[in-house]
């Protein structure tokens, strides 16, 4: 027995345990996203059944995804058909060869980087309303305290935003002088002890073509991959998805989706003028350039020419 058959053996019992698969059918695994944890390659599966329609997705567990910790809050959303429109865990986290999985209902569609770009203005309209109506969904999903890397805890927004600000700013890849770097701790401590918040509130943090999935079927649009959320300050994730209209993405998701979601709240330029946007622009615009350069890609022109204007201000 190959390594795979052995998984889908493990799979094939979970499902059955959890009651989401009948006895004496097969299973497959369809290998899809190729990830790499602690260095080595694995894959993401979709699960199909011989006697089934119904479909599963078997994901791989990095360290610190969130998606367990805003599972229970996600599956209380219900679209008017009664379904949960997000992708809920069905089988907690279990571990075979040392890598641990869980297993969600599989959400049908396309992610928006594999649609033609040739559709019509109208239909990538449409999917950016879908979309805000999902995005202010997850802004109305409370919770008791703020989290970090799946977990809550008791500090104050300010807190939890300075220590990790510090954490990045440690960071020897970042082009930044060290009297750059104190300059810009002390200007957002100041900044951030003298702002407000909002409740904690879901933010995706990880909005972007290929974690938004439209269903022709349904005619709707989900938001998939919550390995990045947590409950924040609703500012904070509003600067991620500012942030994704001058990202690495497809011309029709920068065109045409991001203006239209983010219309009526302040834009990218808008919030440049804001403190406290400022500093959290800062903040992802590093967490952004640490992420292509220890991966040796190059970061894109727009959020690099961000970067540096910013950093020349401080």
């Amino acid at each position: 027995m190959d390594e795979r058959e052995a998984l889908s053996a493990v799979v094939y019992q979970k499902l059955i345990k959890y009651g989401l698969l009948s006895a004496g059918q097969e299973i497959y695994l369809w290998p899809c996203h190729a990830i790499a944890v602690r260095g080595k390659q694995y894959s993401h599966f979709i699960i199909s059944g011989s006697k089934t329609a119904r479909k599963f997705f078997l994901k791989v567990m990095k360290p610190n995804d969130c998606a367990p910790h805003c599972n229970e809050y996600l599956q209380k959303i219900r679209d008017n058909d009664g379904k949960c429109p997000y992708s809920i865990i069905l089988v907690p986290a279990f571990c075979f060869h040392d890598v641990y999985y869980y297993i969600t209902n599989y959400v049908d569609g396309q992610v928006l980087d594999m649609l033609p770009e040739t559709l019509p203005e109208d239909f990538w309209g449409a999917i950016a309303d879908k979309l805000r109506l999902r995005y202010n969904e997850l802004l109305s999903i409370r919770a008791p305290h703020y989290s970090e890397c799946g977990k809550f805890i008791l500090d104050d927004c300010a807190s939890i935003f300075l220590q990790k600000f510090a954490e990045k700013l440690r960071y020897p890849d970042i082009p930044l002088s060290e009297d750059k770097r104190r300059l810009a701790f002390d200007w957002c401590r100041v900044v951030m002890e003298n702002c407000a918040f909002s409740e904690p509130t879901l933010l995706h943090m990880d909005i972007k073509p290929g974690n938004i999935v439209y269903d022709p079927a349904r005619d709707s649009v989900s938001l998939i991959d919550f390995e990045f959320a947590r409950f924040g300050d609703a500012d904070y994730g509003w600067t991620q998805l500012l942030l994704s209209g001058i990202n690495c993405f497809s011309s029709i998701y920068k065109k045409q989706i991001v203006p239209r979601v983010i219309r009526d709240r302040p834009t990218l330029q808008e919030a440049l003028n804001i403190p406290k946007y400022r500093c959290y622009l800062f903040y992802q615009l590093i967490c952004n350039f640490i992420y292509y350069n220890r991966r040796k890609m190059r970061c894109p022109g727009e959020m690099t020419a961000l970067f540096e204007r910013l950093a020349g201000q401080l």
